[in-house]
């Protein structure tokens, strides 16, 4: 009798002395943390050697970094929409012919020639659309009506003084007042829609990326754990048990 009480307790305090980790299911009531459990496959993971649970921590921190990098890298690959309000810099053919040297006999070759893009901006002013470079080397600008309108007709004019021409193209087509360019039909838009531009560059941290930034680490984290919790576990245990079987 008492032989045998004294190593119950012995027996227990062997017990007691193994480090023991949780042998259920959460008893949790959260339901946030009842659907994040089911969500990932949660079960006990007693059997798993510790050492695998630190590489599956490495794993999932290591792994949720890159995809976030990843995914930001991805996301910022792209442009900003081809619109005004996205451009940095912005010049129109005619505000560039019309404050060009006057002495200038063709400003177009100058005008293609500024770093940036070329594009024509649409009639109502939304949207940025491309225009082949090739289209307009061969037009005609330049800030003189009188230089414009000889070209356009070349050899009616030769002999009458620029500001006469000038007055008597105005009094009988008050259109050419504005005109700067000789553009065939063909070009898509005016003088005053043509532009050189630069894009600004996409910022690196908007909502957009951010918010599928988390979407892509969140679908990592999961998958991961579903494979731990639902593959890698349930091997562990079978293991442990045909080892002490």
């Amino acid at each position: 009798m008492t032989s045998s009480s004294r190593s119950r307790p012995t027996r227990a305090g062997s017990v007691r002395s193994q480090p023991v980790r949780s042998k259920r299911l959460s008893l949790s009531t959260s339901p946030i943390r009842l659907w994040a459990e089911d969500a990932v496959g949660y079960r006990p993971d007693d059997d798993v050697p510790e050492w695998q649970r630190t590489v599956l921590m490495s794993v999932v921190a290591v792994g949720a970094m890159l995809v976030c990098a990843l995914t930001i890298w991805g996301l910022n690959r792209g442009e900003l929409p081809r619109v005004p309000q996205n451009t940095k810099s912005m010049l129109r053919l005619d505000d560039f012919t019309r404050y060009a040297d006057r002495a200038a006999r063709n400003t177009m070759p100058a005008f293609l020639a500024l770093p940036g893009d070329l594009g024509v901006v649409s009639a109502d002013g939304s949207t940025i659309n491309a225009i082949d470079e090739n289209q307009l080397r061969n037009v005609f600008c330049t800030p003189s009506l009188a230089v414009l309108v000889r070209e356009e007709f070349p050899g009616y004019y030769e002999r009458m003084p620029d500001d006469q021409l000038e007055r008597a193209v105005l009094k009988k087509h008050p259109e050419y007042r504005d005109r700067m360019c000789a553009l065939p039909a063909w070009v898509e838009g005016t003088a005053h829609d043509i532009i050189k531009y630069e894009m600004r560059p996409l910022p690196p941290f908007r909502q957009s990326v951010l918010l599928w930034s988390l979407l892509a680490v969140c679908g990592y984290v999961i998958t991961t754990l579903n494979v731990y919790y639902r593959l890698l576990v349930p091997l562990a245990s079978e293991g442990h048990a045909h080892a002490h079987a």
